[in-house]
């Protein structure tokens, strides 16, 4: 029996960073829009650090490529705690 991988979806942010060990995690929120799935943890996050930059990946599962069109809050944490700026970026894809 085969296996297939169609039905996950994944989504990919990168942060510039200036260091190769980063001094700061990074907390993702919807502020507008509808998540595909509950993509974001509540708790800040570190990424894979490769080619100074910090890497998230977000997957989820579904049946066939739905459109979103999302606006989402990243907010800088430093390792101790302590909340840092954030801004909000858009996201969409069109679904095939």
């Amino acid at each position: 029996m085969g296996a297939s991988c169609n039905d996950i979806a994944i989504l990919v942010l990168a942060i510039p960073i200036e260091t190769p060990n980063p001094s700061y995690a990074y907390k993702f929120e919807l502020v507008s829009g509808t998540e595909p799935a509950s993509l974001f943890k509540k708790e800040p996050i570190i990424g894979a650090i490769q080619d100074g930059k910090q890497t998230f990946a977000f997957s989820w599962i579904e049946g066939r490529a739905l459109p979103f069109d999302l606006v989402v809050r990243v907010t800088a944490y430093t390792k101790s705690g302590k909340r840092g700026g954030f801004t909000n970026i858009s996201l969409s894809d069109a679904g095939r």
